[in-house]
């Protein structure tokens, strides 16, 4: 009887050992959360490690987290996944359904989201871009030569031009009609656009969604297409901009930095209490093992 005692109190001690030392290392990862100082000197191992070293913890997980989890290829595959998009469609179909009564106005809407002077600012803001725009690719377009050509083959057509043509050479009506044409552009082109997409704008501005749901049921499905489309070059187009100005890394970092000590403790211990759990466990099975082994010894 004595030499089973003898036999099992080795291993008895080995695992309570092991118990209590990965127990107590675990704990110094966190405890204590601050330095204990003796006078002037400062206890070793005061604060824990994770208390001590959490700024170095933080950069790294921030560093980690943007450049591996929250990336732009990451974030690019999910806004532009097939979920996103049924999710986008589902949205459009949600809204269509809930305002396709809804006698407001397109005008009313943007008030109500952005506030009357913003709106009035913004609509003409949109009406002096789409000019501009407009004006710009007119211009450049080469519609004066276009017409001109046309002018020039259609009076050849007439017979009193013909009898004439002698007098007066298809250069120069082309030329002159070139002329005039381009001239009509640069004196008029702007006043005239401006007044057109004025009164266009502000047709559709007071347009009911209701009407505007009616007029344009048909053409949902292309719409819907349309405003996926838009989104899809939204996002490839400024993804990386905007992942630059959030700066994920940085925001990581200065979250866990802005952290309490204990909250920070709680945080990770949430995490993964069974698998340090499972670690203090394992100490003592260590121990109770080389117990075991030194009986043999």
């Amino acid at each position: 009887m004595q030499e089973v005692l003898h036999f099992c109190i080795g291993p008895l001690i080995g695992a309570i050992i092991g118990l209590i030392t990965n127990g107590i290392a675990i704990r110094m990862l966190f405890r204590p959360l601050y330095p204990v100082k003796i006078g002037r000197w400062t206890l070793p191992f005061t604060p824990g490690i994770i208390p001590k070293e959490k700024p170095r913890i933080a950069r790294a997980c921030g560093r980690t987290i943007g450049k591996y989890l929250v990336n732009e290829e990451a974030i690019g595959k999910t806004l532009l996944s097939d979920e996103t998009d049924i999710k986008l469609r589902d949205g459009i179909h949600r809204f269509l359904e809930k305002h396709h009564h809804d006698e407001s106005t397109i005008r009313d809407i943007l008030a109500s989201a952005m506030g009357e002077e913003k709106s009035r600012i913004a609509v003409i803001s949109v009406r002096d871009a789409l000019v501009t725009e407009i004006y710009k690719r007119i211009y450049q377009s080469d519609i004066d030569d276009i017409i001109a050509q046309k002018i020039v083959e259609e009076t050849q057509k007439v017979k009193a031009y013909q009898a004439m043509s002698f007098l007066v050479r298809p250069e120069m009506i082309y030329d002159k009609s070139r002329e005039i044409i381009r001239d009509f552009i640069e004196e008029n082109g702007v006043s005239i656009l401006n007044e057109t997409i004025t009164n266009e704008s502000e047709s559709l501005l007071n347009i009911t969604v209701s009407e505007l749901y009616e007029r344009f049921n048909a053409q949902f499905p292309a719409m819907e297409d349309a405003v996926i489309s838009a989104y899809h070059e939204i996002v490839r187009k400024y993804l990386s901009r905007a992942m630059k100005a959030l700066n994920i890394a940085k925001i990581v970092e200065d979250q866990i930095n802005s952290f309490d000590v204990l909250e920070a403790e709680n945080m990770i211990l949430g995490i993964v209490q069974k698998e340090l759990n499972a670690i203090v466990w394992f100490g003592g099975l260590l121990g109770l093992i080389m117990g075991f082994i030194m009986n043999f010894f």
